[in-house]
């Protein structure tokens, strides 16, 4: 994944998916595609609904970068947070 593009990350995957006519639920599948996301959102993944299938980790990601980039946006309009409670 570059650059925050989920979008064109889920596209390539799957194109290349089908095209090798691969079976896109298996672990080691499922592994490949968690791994080139960005580390921080793969973990959110996890930790928040600990998808199974390659649906649930579409789905689950894309939840997880809508967050990611709120909270980038916000950082980037208001600076950094206050570790003030």
């Amino acid at each position: 994944m570059k650059n925050d593009n989920l979008d064109e990350y889920l596209a390539a995957f799957k194109t290349q998916a089908l095209r090798a006519d691969i079976d896109m639920n298996d672990h080691t599948n499922l592994q490949t595609f968690a791994l080139r996301l960005l580390r921080s959102l793969t973990d959110a993944c996890i930790k928040m609904e600990n998808p199974k299938t390659y649906e649930q980790w579409r789905a689950t990601v894309q939840r997880q970068q809508k967050i990611y980039l709120k909270t980038k946006s916000l950082h980037s309009e208001y600076g950094t947070f206050n570790n003030h409670t």
